[in-house]
């Protein structure tokens, strides 16, 4: 983090002068993200070998997504069906956040 201003109640964050002068960041901080694992690739890590699963089709992981919402969503669009499905059938691991700035909660209500 190279960020000073940021956080809970915080509507911006500005970059730290200091930081980015010494080379140093913040090393502690929080984000808020999702992470999510299909089925068919949780089968994939903890089936044993040679043991059938009628129900899951087993997928070794092919990517990694990083998904961005749209304007004045959040992050929550990842748990979309078709994403979900997609993910499960061509074993991609997906991950989403909030983008700063563009998000609901950016929103001046």
């Amino acid at each position: 983090w190279f960020l000073s201003g940021f956080g809970n109640g915080q509507r911006a964050a500005f970059l730290d002068d200091k930081a980015v002068s010494s080379g140093i960041p913040v090393t502690m901080g929080n984000a808020k993200f999702h992470v999510q694992i299909p089925c068919s690739v949780w089968a994939e890590m903890v089936q044993p070998p040679n043991v059938s699963n009628d129900t899951i089709a087993p997928k070794s992981i092919s990517s990694v997504l990083e998904y961005g919402h749209g304007l004045f969503a959040t992050r929550g669009e990842a748990d979309d069906f078709f994403l979900q499905r997609m993910a499960n059938e061509e074993g991609y691991i997906l991950t989403s956040m909030d983008w700063r700035g563009m998000s609901t909660y950016d929103l001046l209500v």
